[in-house]
């Protein structure tokens, strides 16, 4: 039973994040969806995402559909925010992790990549059975 993290929230806006959503559609839909709304390409780093996010996963699931769950799934209600390099919160009563940087975009417009891919589409879309 998924439990948002209420508290991260004020924490990030406390913090200056200049945008916010939870990912309950999935990491790179809801990506994308911040990436349009700020004009800019969300960079996502496997090496990041590896070992807090997809480990504990993979050593249940495997390590592809530990990625699959990861990139696209999202009834945990996670929270994506972006700060200001250097600015991002460390208080342990909400934890925020860095799993990428924003960039400029590039040719495909704004996006979400992983290491410098397009990242494929996952998740939920409300408007596609």
């Amino acid at each position: 039973m998924p439990r948002p993290p209420y508290e991260a929230g004020p924490v990030a806006a406390a913090a200056g994040a200049s945008a916010m959503l939870d990912i309950s559609d999935g990491l790179v839909r809801d990506g994308r969806r911040i990436a349009a709304a700020s004009g800019v390409s969300l960079e996502l780093s496997r090496e990041a995402l590896a070992g807090q996010f997809v480990g504990p996963v993979a050593a249940v699931l495997g390590e592809a559909q530990a990625w699959e769950q990861v990139l696209g799934g999202g009834e945990e209600h996670s929270l994506l925010a972006t700060f200001a390099a250097g600015s991002v919160p460390d208080d342990e009563r909400a934890p925020w992790w860095v799993i990428g940087t924003c960039v400029a975009p590039g040719p495909e417009g704004p996006t979400v990549l992983l290491d410098g891919i397009p990242a494929s589409a996952r998740g939920w879309d409300h408007f596609h059975p």
